[in-house]
Order: structure tokens, then sequence, then C-alpha cells
């Protein structure tokens, strides 16, 4: 078993890692653990019952509507009141076993039922196992805007089970891969490296593993969650340093709203804001073309179309207005500013500030290009 400490000031935790670990007879152990026999619930989605109805069937157990459509208030609603109908107590527990949705979900549920109660993170996809898990982030979507009503609520712990991974479809893959190359290009080097140095093309059918290969993947997995770990520990709120994660996304958001959160995947929507980002680094001399090479080849590797398909000046003037709606530039997009990740090399970025008017002409001329 592999084990990142999530260092929060006020309620450190950590992720466990372990191939195989997780079946029935564990999620029993698991409540058992932290609580009482009746005082929890497990939130999870149709699709991941589906597949796990044997480990959860007799459990108290809330089924939600797969997809980004569940996070929005009529769910959580819905969600609070089953809550209250199990009678959970405020030492309740709630299991979140599912992706990136669930995760946000029932986080945000524990955040808010009887002014919070405890919650546990089982990431089945890679998206949540790398990204979502880790850092407490919890909520729901506003027709505004993504993830606009939430809360910071760390859980008790995470676990990771990499073999689950082998239900995911190649889409599924390919999103949470964008993430991890996000932290390569944004945050470290060698994690770059060693994400170009694995033959992620066997991941998509990962039974084409081998023992090694299959440690390999493990430890990259590992890898993603301490980088994270190291930066929102040492900013919880997400007012400084923690918002270097947040390369790629302002402009992914705005894709994926563009859209109604239809058409792509988080992890293919921040890929192409990324490679945007990638681009305008290039052309201010930041990165070099052989750099911007071997990002691109990366995300081809994983799956990822790096650019939008092509569209009128004026359309693409009106996905970036999304902008304006992206939680992550709080009140400065009212001051004519904007929050900015500046990539100054592979693996090294900082945070900047510049005017609405010159940001979104960086975008422009990077699309046109």
């Amino acid at each position: 078993m592999q084990i990142v400490k999530v260092k929060m000031p006020h309620h450190p935790y950590e992720v466990q890692i372990a191939s195989g670990q997780l079946n029935g007879t564990f999620m029993t152990g698991l409540i058992s653990r932290y609580n009482s026999v009746s005082d929890y619930v497990i939130i999870t989605d149709a699709q991941i019952f589906g597949l796990y109805s044997d480990w959860l069937t007799d459990r108290n157990v809330i089924i939600v509507a797969s997809g980004e459509s569940s996070k929005c208030f009529s769910m959580l609603e819905n969600v609070l009141e089953q809550m209250a109908s199990y009678q959970l107590t405020r030492n309740g527990l709630v299991i979140a076993f599912g992706g990136g949705v669930i995760g946000d979900l029932a986080g945000f549920a524990a955040s808010v039922y009887k002014r919070g109660i405890r919650w546990i993170g089982v990431p089945t996809t890679l998206l949540s196992m790398v990204d979502s898990s880790v850092g407490g982030k919890v909520a729901v979507n506003l027709r505004a805007g993504k993830n606009l009503a939430g809360a910071f609520h760390q859980p008790e712990a995470v676990f990771i089970d990499p073999v689950m991974l082998d239900t995911l479809d190649k889409r599924e893959v390919s999103n949470g891969l964008a993430e991890m190359v996000k932290l390569g290009v944004a945050l470290d080097k060698d994690y770059f490296e060693a994400l170009e140095r694995f033959p992620i093309e066997k991941v998509f059918s990962a039974h084409e593993l081998t023992s090694h290969e299959a440690e390999r993947w493990s430890d990259l997995i590992r890898r993603a969650c301490e980088i994270k770990a190291e930066i929102v520990a040492s900013d919880e709120r997400d007012t400084g340093r923690r918002m270097l994660l947040n390369f790629g996304h302002t402009i992914g958001h705005a894709i994926e709203r563009y859209d109604s959160y239809r058409e792509r995947l988080h992890g293919e929507a921040v890929a192409m804001g990324m490679w945007l980002k990638c681009r305008i680094a290039h052309s201010e001399g930041f990165i070099s073309a052989d750099v911007l090479l071997r990002i691109g080849c990366l995300l081809d590797r994983c799956g990822l179309k790096r650019t939008l398909p092509p569209m009128e000046i004026d359309a693409f003037r009106s996905l970036l207005e999304g902008i304006g709606h992206d939680k992550k530039q709080d009140h400065q997009i009212h001051e004519g500013q904007v929050n900015w990740v500046v990539l100054r090399g592979l693996g090294s970025s900082t945070l900047a500030s510049l005017p609405y008017h010159e940001m979104m002409n960086k975008l422009e001329e990077a699309y046109k290009e």
C-alpha cells in the first residue's frame, strides 16, 4: 500500500493507494472502522452501482443519475432528503463512491447536512483519483457557471484502487490523463518526463500492462496525488499558490459552459485550454518549439484533442465570455483584471494578474495561429 499524507493544517488525512484493496469485505470494514453499523450512507451513481452492486446491495445507498447533470441544487436537495430519511446523526458518515461528480455532490451534501458531517472518498475514475479527490473542494453547478456553489470540506480519508480503472472506456481514461499532464506541464518537469517515458497507450487496455508497468502506473497516480497534496496543504482556500492548479481550467470551464456540459468531458476541455496557454507561452518565449512539440505529442498519446474545432472569431469571443462566470476569477474580473497562470518553462509556472482585454487578445491570437 502507498500512502499520501495530505497535511491540511486543521484536518490532515491520508490517501491510501493499493491495487485490489476494494471489495465488499473492505466496504464493510470501512464502515465499521469509521462509524456505527447504521449511521452512514453511500452515495453513488447508477452506472457505478451497476458495476459494483454486489458490494453495495443491502447497504444504505443513495443512487443518483450518472453525469454532470447531477451536480445541481435539485439533486443536492434530493440527496439531503434521502440522508435525512436514513436518520443520519451529526456523527454520521457519507461515503462518496464514484467519479468526480459524485465526490463533489456527496462532499457538498456532507458539508451542509446538519452543518457538516464526515465523509470519505472512494474515487472510481482516473480524473477523480488524481485530481478532485484531493483538496476538499466540493460543489454543484449553477446555470451561470461550473462549481459556483460549494465549500471546502476535507474528507476523513481517500481510498484509491487502480484496478477499478479497468472498467473505464478510453475516453474516461483520457479525461483523467489530462489532469496528470497538466501537473507535469505546469508544476513538475520530472513528472512530465515520467509520463513521456511511460507506455501511456497501454493504460487504455489495462490488462496489457506488465506487472512492472502496473507498479509504475500506480506510482504515477500516487505522485499526482502527492503534487496536489503539497500545494493544497499550503493554500486550502485557493487564494494563492493553489491557483497554479487552475492551469488550463479557466478556459476549459468556459469551453464546458459554452457546450452546456454536453459535448466535452472536463479533461477534454482542460486539454484544449492548456494547449492554448502553451502556445501563448511559446509565442512569448517562455518555452521552446521543441518543448511545445513534446507537450503536443504527449497530449496526442493520451488521446486528447488539442485544438478547438474551427469557428468564427465572434463565436470564439462568445465562448471566452464564459471566463467572466468562472469562480476562479473571484472579484478581480469586475475590476477589469483576471487571474492568469503564466507558464515560465516546462514544469514551472507563476501567477499573474492582467487586464481582461489583454487576456482576450492573447487567447484570440493563439486561437488564430
